[in-house]
Parts: structure tokens; C-alpha cells; sequence
């Protein structure tokens, strides 16, 4: 879903801009989709892809079509950018990465498909609900001003991230009965069907 909603900001953005999207996985089993009509349409590559089998593969489509490849990635704060150019540069399959050792959090936090996704993702929940939030709200309680003066001179992403779960436990997260879980639960579900757009189909008639 992320391809229909890059393409409807584009579209906001720069009026003279044509986009299309397209919610089906670039792979060998969708080369009906992704078929030589569309290959030889285009006139560079730009990824943003979140796995290495899926850059070897849009790599190797690329060389084969001989079109111009700007392979990029990201990993927190870090990222990285190549140029591949047909005849001109090596392409990005000639000198491979490591091993991916762990899944890209991009995949766990919006769609775990896999059974590895669903257990990253439901450690990851467990420890943030169990650990790190109860140690956050108990350093908080012990100290108040402190602990706002430590976050504010802080100022990053994780300070954010910290004073959100302190705020989510002692105020804004409060379920005193049985009946406020169930009207928690019916607005999340609310929300991530809204966010996900679970009605729409992907170009093969599945729903999402």
C-alpha cells in the first residue's frame, strides 16, 4: 500500500506528474504484471526496497533490459546509494552484501507474513510493554523534573518515543473497565483498517 500512497502525494505534489501504482510484489512469480511491456517503458530504476533477494532480483531485470538502476537502502540512521549505470558501472549483484541477520523492522512493524515476523514482532511488543515501558514511567515517578530535563536535553528521536510511553501509561492510555478495552480495541481496529486500506485489491482481484 505504500505504492498507492506515494502515488497519491506525488500526484499532490507535482501536478504534470503521471503515477501508477501497483500493490503486487516485484518477484519471478509476477512477471505477467511486471512484463517486458513494462521494462522497456521505463527509463531508470529507483529502488527503495527492504530486503537483499529483492535488490538481486530488480538488479538482474535491470541489466537484462539494460535500463539505469539508483539502487538505494536505509538501516536506522544509516543508508546507503548506488548508481548502476548499463556498461558503465558494475551492477549490484557483483559484489554482494552480508546476510540480512535480522528481518527489516519496515516488514514487522506494518505486515509480518511469516511465522519469524510474527514472533520479532511479538517479543518486540513484549518487551516494550513489559520492560522498557514499566522502567521508563518507574524513572519518571522517582524523579519527575529530572527525568523532563534529561529527555528535553536529549532532543532525539528516542527521547520522543520515551515521554510517549510514559504519557500512554499514566494518562492518556487509562482503562478502568472491561467495556473501555473493548472501545480501545474497536477504535485500533478501526484505525488500522482506515490506515491499511483492507477494502482495496490488488491488481489480481485479492483483497489486501
Amino acid at each position: 500500500m505504500m505504492s498507492l500512497k506515494k502515488a497519491i502525494l506525488a500526484g499532490n505534489s507535482f501536478s504534470a506528474i503521471g503515477t501508477l501504482d501497483r500493490k503486487n510484489r516485484a518477484s519471478p512469480e509476477t512477471e505477467n504484471v511486471f512484463d517486458d511491456t513494462f521494462w522497456e517503458n521505463l527509463s531508470v530504476v529507483i529502488n527503495a526496497l527492504d530486503n537483499v533477494n529483492a535488490r538481486l532480483y530488480i538488479d538482474q531485470r535491470c541489466l537484462y533490459f539494460q535500463k539505469p538502476l539508483l539502487e538505494s537502502g536505509t538501516l536506522g540512521a544509516k543508508c546507503n546509494t548506488q548508481m548502476v549505470i548499463p556498461h558503465l558501472t558494475e551492477n549490484y549483484g557483483a559484489s554482494r552484501d552480508p546476510p540480512e541477520r535480522e528481518t527489516p523492522m519496515c516488514i514487522v512493524q506494518s505486515f509480518p507474513h511469516n511465522i519469524d515476523h510474527c514472533l520479532t514482532w511479538a517479543s518486540s511488543e513484549f518487551e516494550g510493554l513489559f520492560e522498557k515501558t514499566p522502567a521508563e514511567v518507574n524513572t519518571y515517578l522517582s524523579s519527575p523534573s529530572d527525568y523532563i530535563s534529561a529527555m528535553k536535553n536529549s532532543g532525539d528521536a528516542q527521547a520522543r518515543d520515551n515521554l510517549e510511553r510514559v504519557l500512554k501509561c499514566l494518562d492518556r492510555d487509562k482503562w478502568d473497565s472491561f467495556e473501555d478495552c473493548i472501545t480501545w480495541a474497536r477504535f485500533k481496529y478501526g484505525y488500522v483498517i482506515f490506515i491499511f486500506l483492507v477494502v482495496d485489491l490488488s491488481i489480481t482481484s485479492v483483497s489486501f
